[in-house]
């Protein structure tokens, strides 16, 4: 993000949805989701999936279905 109106509104994104987007913002072929993993309300790791951009179209879904509840069984 290059400018600070667009990364409080990246912020504010990722606070409503749990889960950090990269849709080709490091490399123009490669997507990547990110959600923290919590203990006692606090972050104490993440955990990120990287794919290929052709692999991602076709499964986003599932992916970020599969993000959320890995995230969620490493918070138990």
């Amino acid at each position: 993000m290059s400018d600070r109106d667009g990364l409080e509104a990246q912020m504010a994104e990722i606070r409503r949805t749990g889960i950090l987007y990269d849709l080709g913002e490091y490399r123009e072929d490669v997507r990547s989701l990110s959600a923290p993993i919590r203990s006692n309300g606090r972050v104490v790791a993440a955990l990120a999936l990287t794919v290929p951009s052709s692999r991602y179209e076709r499964t986003e879904a599932a992916l970020v279905a599969a993000l959320l509840s890995a995230v969620s069984l490493a918070e138990q």
